[in-house]
């Protein structure tokens, strides 16, 4: 299709308005895509030097203790202590590495809400479990050179601590910012004797619900627990870290339940592209989890390509069937002859209110047919009062706004300026 002649366009079903950004369309397409991928291999790379300087020499030094018989207590001590600073160490790289990737996808320049989600799950994903497994791919690298091996028992102790501390820490930065963010908007305002209720909103505004981020935290405690059933599957920190994943699931549907319902203000998400990424994500912990019986069968594949094909078959059957699934249950949106202004009698978010740039042109050009549009903010939306919905003026509004489509900026000078 062209528009106005000369101009290709691809028309498809217009998103939700909650989820435009509309300030970010002057960012053009070819530049978001850079600035992620960039980001990504600077994480990566960063996360590669981080383990080979930082981490890798900690899990060579746990390697040192399985020579030693009897160790005496004080070196049991000093084996946990490192490990365990080394864990929260991990930890806090991976939340660095997610609000850098959150930032980073921001700055992308995104039209819609949920292709920036969706990038941040995919790239804050593959982060941090580099972060995680990294240590112990650079370790075995360097313990091959000296005939030695990283063993199964001393993989899985590594990623069990790695799994506790991070979901420790976690858990705490998630209860204690929020608890922050409120407590120190809170000694602003009262603090502040002259304030006013357009400086103090803001800081008194909680977050949006962090769905996106809940999804990396998510992936990231199942694919540990699934790396270590693949390394050593009877081993007693992969039972610890089984039963771990299982009351961590709870925990997690009974805290994100509060918080949602009491904690964060209401959060619109109406697509649905942020789940089917996810889906495409489990195809990661499936790989894993296909690798354990593959292993116990070893016997009967003579041959190691039949390994990998045996692998890659589960996962594009997996693929398959995701695709299979989401088209099944893919929500389309009926076509009805329901009118705009029933429409925006209840929904206070639309393409009028929410474009930054259709709101000063009808405060400052209050002359053209469409009435002022005030902003669309979280929370206020009972200042709109029913925006077009007040009085029954679809036809005059349907006019107008085919007049706008054909000339944005034709016919202001017809109508005359307010301030002359």
């Amino acid at each position: 299709m062209l528009f106005r002649g000369k101009f290709p366009i691809t028309v498809s079903e217009a998103p939700d308005p909650c989820d435009i950004i509309w300030e970010n369309f002057q960012v053009q397409g070819g530049l978001k895509m850079s600035r992620v991928v960039l980001t990504l291999l600077s994480g990566l790379l960063f996360v590669l030097v981080l383990a080979a300087v930082m981490f890798a020499p900690s899990v060579l030094s746990a390697m040192s203790y399985t020579d030693i018989e009897a160790p005496s207590l004080a070196q049991i001590r000093l084996k946990w202590l490192e490990q365990l600073s080394m864990a929260s160490l991990t930890a806090l790289g991976n939340r660095v590495l997610a609000v850098s990737m959150r930032s980073a996808a921001e700055a992308s320049g995104f039209v819609q809400k949920a292709n920036e989600d969706s990038v941040f799950v995919l790239c804050s994903y593959l982060m941090v479990v580099a972060n995680s497994v990294a240590p112990l791919l650079v370790a075995q690298l360097v313990a091959m050179n000296e005939d030695l091996q990283v063993t199964p028992q001393l993989a899985t102790e590594w990623i069990f601590y790695q799994l506790t501390v991070s979901i420790l820490i976690t858990e705490i930065l998630y209860v204690l910012y929020p608890a922050w963010t409120y407590w120190s908007g809170y000694f602003f305002v009262r603090q502040s004797k002259y304030i006013t209720v357009r400086e103090g909103q803001p800081a008194l505004t909680s977050a949006e619900f962090p769905v996106a981020q809940r999804y990396v935290d998510t992936l990231l405690t199942v694919t540990m627990v699934f790396v270590m059933l693949v390394v050593d599957h009877q081993s007693i920190f992969t039972i610890g870290g089984e039963i771990l994943m299982f009351l961590y699931g709870i925990y997690m549907y009974l805290i994100d339940k509060y918080f949602f319902l009491r904690v964060n203000r209401q959060t619109y998400y109406t697509s649905s592209l942020l789940d089917l990424t996810v889906h495409y994500l489990w195809a990661i912990p499936m790989c894993l989890l296909v690798l354990l019986p593959v292993r116990q069968l070893d016997s009967y594949f003579h041959q190691a390509w039949i390994k990998y094909c045996v692998v890659v078959g589960v996962v594009v059957l997996y693929l398959v069937m995701v695709r299979i699934c989401q088209a099944c249950n893919q929500p389309r949106r009926e076509l009805t002859d329901v009118p705009y202004v029933e429409v925006a009698s209840i929904l206070p978010c639309n393409y009028f209110n929410t474009n930054h740039a259709h709101v000063l042109r009808t405060l400052h050009f209050p002359s053209i047919v469409i009435p002022p549009v005030y902003p669309h903010l979280p929370g206020k939306e009972y200042l709109h009062g029913g925006q077009f919905a007040d009085y029954d003026d679809s036809v005059r509004l349907r006019e107008t706004l085919l007049l706008l489509a054909k000339g944005p900026f034709k016919g202001l000078d017809d109508f005359g300026n307010p301030q002359d």
